[in-house]
């Protein structure tokens, strides 16, 4: 959660698309939703996909500072609405996850609670409305991801995270949630936390060589993958995707090839796991570090295919509901895309102001069944 990519935001260039006629209008920054008025049928929200932006601060410097969280709907009749902001406030809000049980709980990323003598980066969690009223402090940490629905239309109620094994780590790098040296997976009932002041469970207290980060919770909701790496001094790592049960046992590493991978995430099935892979071809300006693609692989096989063939970072990619479309964002330009699942039909999301990205999560909003 999807969770994520740390090595993402960088300083927007100044640039000029065209955007493919595909139902979005870019004087809307977004999209166009069908008028009734011209005879046809309104079309109804499918999906919504949850975003971090600075369209509405877009001069602020550095751009951190500016990111709020949005939302954008996919629709029954296949565009996509308008972006509409969710959080507003002084500090940085990023990384929103949405629960998966259609009630619209979002868990995020925000740095409102850092002292002023710590990295404007540092990042506690917090949980949310999906209208953004009742913003409750949850605990430090960041990169969250949700389990799944309970049995019989239950609520989801556990949320994993990375966080400071010590709690006084600092972020290793400038990006939006970025780990820290001693960073470790860690697991949290979300309503204990609220009502009873739980503490979360470390569940990788015995990786302390290594900084493990962008957990991920599975759809049957009995694993973790998370990525793990040793900290070095650049922000180039060799970070591989690994596995464990939901409560720290069996942990294993499920990639080896050597190659960057961030952000990894299960399909909606559970038959693949997509991620950010470090194969592209390098930039003029960085002639000797690989870009991020974007890759998936088969849990049956760990069979990797390469979706994306470019030397542009894409970066954070989420799954829609039905496992049929990904959501990802570019640099430099920091931009949002959509594409088939097959990493065909790549159609450009989001036009300027500000930067778009960061989408990390994409799932359904059920208006009406209430909230927990």
């Amino acid at each position: 959660m999807k969770a994520r990519l740390l090595v993402t935001v960088m300083v927007a260039l100044a640039f000029a698309l065209s955007v493919p006629d595909f139902g979005l209008t870019a004087d809307h920054g977004g999209s166009r939703i069908a008028n009734p008025a011209d005879g046809r049928q309104s079309p109804q929200v499918a999906s919504t996909i949850l975003f971090t932006s600075t369209r509405d601060n877009p001069g602020i410097v550095p751009p951190i500072i500016a990111g709020e969280i949005y939302m954008i709907d996919h629709l029954t009749d296949g565009t996509f609405s308008t972006p509409r902001r969710v959080t507003k406030n002084a500090y940085a809000d990023f990384f929103p996850a949405l629960s998966p049980d259609g009630r619209g709980k979002i868990v995020f990323d925000s740095n409102r609670l850092g002292a002023s003598s710590e990295p404007v980066n540092t990042s506690d969690l917090f949980v949310m409305n999906h209208d953004g009223t009742d913003q409750l402090f949850l605990t430090r940490g960041g990169s969250p991801t949700w389990s799944p629905a309970g049995r019989d239309g239950q609520p989801a109620k556990m949320i994993a995270f990375h966080a400071s094994a010590s709690g006084v780590g600092r972020p290793i790098n400038d990006f939006p949630g970025s780990a820290t040296a001693d960073s470790d997976i860690f697991a949290v009932n979300v309503d204990d936390v609220l009502e009873n002041g739980a503490v979360p469970q470390n569940l990788t207290s015995n990786r302390d060589a290594t900084v493990d980060d962008d957990p991920n919770w599975s759809p049957d909701g009995r694993t973790i993958i998370f990525t793990s790496y040793v900290h070095t001094s650049t922000n180039v790592t060799s970070a591989e995707i690994h596995i464990m049960n939901a409560d720290g046992t069996g942990q294993a590493q499920l990639t080896s090839d050597g190659s960057e991978k961030r952000g990894p995430a299960w399909s909606p099935d559970g038959s693949r796991i997509l991620f950010a892979c470090r194969l592209g071809e390098p930039t003029k300006l960085r002639p000797t570090i690989a870009t991020f693609e974007l890759c998936v692989m088969e849990v049956a096989d760990g069979h990797i295919t390469q979706l994306t063939f470019n030397n542009i970072n894409e970066l954070t990619p989420t799954w829609s509901p039905d496992g049929e479309r990904i959501v990802f964002h570019r640099t430099p330009e920091n931009q949002l895309w959509v594409m088939n699942a097959d990493g065909s039909d790549q159609t450009q999301l989001t036009v300027p102001p500000g930067l778009n990205l960061l989408a990390t999560s994409w799932d359904v909003i059920a208006v009406g069944r209430g909230a927990r």
